[in-house]
């Protein structure tokens, strides 16, 4: 169940207080998860990938209900979810900003100590921009940010990566047009 939880995330974009209440407020209605968000009570649809509907499908009943296993807390699941990154030699350090006295400071961590169930969120966001190259108006209205700037700082691109992206989107665009000037 844990690791369905974070699937959830990783694979709709939703908050955890959000995917955790699916049993009560959201309606799967198609291809779609409908949804007004707790955070921000925007009604959103989001669509349901392949790994979500696998994971939607174990929990539909023969009538067509959806019947969730009841959620454990946000807590106890971000804890778990370091315990697994930690499993998994997720060790490599990262330096974070994080409020001290009023003030922010960078500080150096294990990579598992960072991870939560937000880390699923801002996953779902960079994954569906950087690999899957949606655009960040598109994803923003499931994310809900408001500001590409906001949606920019959100995933969190490191300048390689920006040049990185930009280099394979254009070498991936120049080839299609040779292939279709074939």
């Amino acid at each position: 169940m844990h690791v369905t939880s974070t699937c959830r995330g990783a694979w709709t974009g939703l908050r955890f207080q959000d995917y955790s209440v699916l049993q009560e407020k959201a309606r799967v209605v198609g291809n779609f998860i409908h949804i007004e968000t707790e955070k921000t009570g925007v009604f959103v649809a989001i669509p349901i990938l392949p790994a979500a509907r696998e994971i939607l499908e174990r929990y539909r009943d023969e009538d067509g209900t959806y019947r969730y296993p009841r959620p454990i807390s946000n807590q106890k699941l971000n804890d778990y979810i370091k315990l697994i990154g930690k499993m998994a030699g997720l060790g490599h350090p990262v330096t974070m900003s994080v409020p001290d006295g009023g003030k922010r400071v960078k500080i150096t961590i294990p990579f598992h100590d960072a991870m939560g169930t937000h880390t699923a969120r801002r996953s779902f966001a960079t994954n569906m921009y950087k690999h899957y190259r949606l655009p960040a108006q598109t994803i923003m209205k499931i994310t809900g940010h408001t500001t590409e700037a906001n949606f920019f700082k959100y995933i969190r691109m490191t300048p390689e990566e920006n040049a990185q992206f930009i280099l394979d989107t254009v070498t991936e665009r120049m080839t299609l047009e040779q292939n279709n000037k074939k």
